[in-house]
């Protein structure tokens, strides 16, 4: 993979945890089999306090979700079942939250704000500079 396609597959996946607008631990622990896309819907997502919730998203989303995925397949990148990934996720272990803190932190300073990074998805969302 060349610099460039890392570079906007990065941006990409801190644009879609954006346009999720959840708490950074249920993003992490999100898997594809959880997600419909035609229905624009993420189900039984495990939220703060052990609740159990249904994220939807928009159209604009789905379409970021299906790229997101076909550019997996054309790249061949095991994703193990998991929406976002690290070099370090297995079929165990998915992507750290710390590492999505960091994307939190990012999209902060893309939007010129300090991010909070437990709300700083829904910020994002509510803000949509991109």
């Amino acid at each position: 993979m060349k610099n460039t396609e890392i570079f906007s597959y990065r941006h990409m996946c801190i644009y879609v945890s954006s346009l999720l607008c959840a708490r950074v631990n249920a993003i992490a622990n999100l898997k594809w089999d959880q997600i419909d896309l035609e229905e624009r819907i993420c189900s039984n997502v495990l939220e703060k306090e052990g609740k159990i919730v249904e994220l939807s998203f928009s159209k604009e989303t789905k379409i970021y979700l299906e790229n997101l995925l076909k550019y997996r397949e054309e790249n061949g990148i095991d994703d193990h079942g998991w929406l976002f990934i690290s070099p370090y996720v297995t079929d165990d272990k998915p992507i750290r939250n710390s590492t999505l803190n960091d994307w939190c932190k990012r999209i902060g300073s893309m939007i010129g704000k300090s991010s909070n990074t437990t709300s700083c998805m829904i910020f994002a969302t509510a803000t949509r500079p991109f």
